[in-house]
């Protein structure tokens, strides 16, 4: 059988060490590929085509959230396991919302790490307890479909920010706000920012 091919994505080298040390010890995996950052991550991502995404969420420039979304559209095929220090239903919900397969908390056992990967690769959702997961499910499902970060762009485009400013604000590029904006527009079946902004008055995401 095929090893499953991993890339690391987290902002301390340390952290990355450590993890490659653990997935050394997980039967039928290879690490391909390490990036420091969201941008670096989708850009290797699309380089090396890798069976799965192991990506933290706190990143300097571009996120783990912001790039799994990416990955999402760019590359569909890879599956994305998120890894995280922190814990609660909210991060489970944000890193489902961005369109992740799985939420693993940074101090995982090398058991849990290793039954995560497969049930990820089986097409599972993983996150730890069924519970968790089926809470988090619900607390971030939208009926308008749309992601975490999504609704944040729209809620600023809304107010009457500019590409840069809301680029400035959540600490993206312009060029990834103006895709979010173009997914939102898509999703949304809206042509303007003025049918953006009546959308957002409507349900309630700004004042009017």
């Amino acid at each position: 059988m095929a090893a499953i091919r991993v890339v690391l994505a987290d902002d301390h080298s340390v952290v990355r060490f450590g993890i490659r040390a653990v997935l050394q010890m997980v039967q039928g995996v290879q690490v391909v590929g390490e990036a420091g950052n969201g941008a670096d991550l989708v850009a290797l991502t699309q380089e090396v085509a890798p069976d799965l995404v192991m990506a933290d969420i706190d990143m300097p420039g571009m996120d783990g959230l912001t790039a799994t979304s990416l990955i999402r559209d760019l590359c569909p095929g890879v599956r994305v396991l998120m890894l995280s220090m922190h814990r609660g239903e909210e991060y489970i919900a944000r890193a489902i919302a961005a369109g992740a397969n799985g939420y693993l908390e940074k101090d995982a056992s090398h058991q849990e790490l290793a039954q995560a990967i497969r049930r990820v690769m089986a097409d599972q959702q993983w996150s730890g307890p069924e519970r968790t997961l089926a809470a988090a499910q619900s607390a971030c499902a939208r009926e308008d479909g749309l992601t975490a970060r999504q609704v944040e762009v729209l809620k600023l485009v809304a107010a009457g920010l500019g590409s840069r400013e809301i680029a400035l604000k959540l600490g993206l590029s312009a060029k990834t706000v103006d895709v979010h904006r173009g997914r939102v527009m898509a999703r949304l079946q809206l042509s303007t920012v003025a049918d953006l902004t009546r959308y957002a008055i409507r349900n309630g995401l700004i004042n009017a």
